[in-house]
């Protein structure tokens, strides 16, 4: 997304702040994301991320963790067999 959509975005709206994502701990079957956002969205992006895995019919726990940064939050995402 951020290499693509939001250098898109940013053509439209040169003074837009898209939110950016870090990943770590990514294995076959987890992922932690850090999601950070000017705009303070991350239930919007809890929303997309369970869309997608209804879309994908993928069983996924994902965990939202608040950070100490008001603009960002932590999510654990792990597949689950249910």
């Amino acid at each position: 997304m951020e290499s693509y959509i939001h250098q898109e975005v940013k053509k439209l709206y040169p003074d837009t702040t898209p939110p950016r994502f870090e990943f770590s701990n990514e294995t076959e079957t987890t992922l932690t994301m850090d999601y950070h956002s000017a705009r303070c969205m991350g239930y919007v992006c809890l929303g997309l991320l369970e869309g997608c895995a209804d879309y994908f019919e993928q069983h996924l726990d994902i965990v939202l963790e608040p950070t100490t940064s008001k603009n960002s939050v932590r999510f654990h995402l792990s597949l689950s067999d249910n």
